[in-house]
């Protein structure tokens, strides 16, 4: 029975390659090439946002570490930083809570289970 797999996705193999060898012998290499070269601009795009968020986000973490040791106060901050710093504290919080919520249903489960055990 394999063999005949074997031999069915031999001829779609054999099928599929003859389509690509004779897509690039008629010109549209060029085409895949400009296809290739925008997804690899796209690609650059987004990992450049990608790094420009990130670091923004170790520069608030920064000024949240200096807040946090007193080397800082708040009216030593840009306004946008401040407003930034307590959306950073108000996702932190909310995490925070998630986990701990996360934990308190674990907990309430494994008491299930040692009650239905008894």
């Amino acid at each position: 029975m394999n063999s005949i797999l074997d031999k069915i996705l031999n001829f779609l193999n054999s099928i599929f390659n003859k389509e690509k060898t004779m897509l690039l012998a008629s010109g549209e290499n060029a085409n895949i090439n400009k296809d290739v070269q925008i997804n690899e601009m796209d690609n650059s795009f987004a990992d450049r946002v990608k790094i420009q968020e990130n670091e923004e986000e170790r520069r608030i973490l920064e000024l949240q570490k200096l807040y946090k040791g007193g080397k800082i106060q708040e009216v030593d901050m840009e306004k946008e930083d401040v407003i930034k710093l307590k959306e950073l504290y108000k996702t932190q919080i909310e995490k925070t809570k998630i986990s701990i919520n996360n934990y308190k249903n674990k907990i309430m489960n494994i008491r299930k289970q040692f009650a239905n055990n008894s």
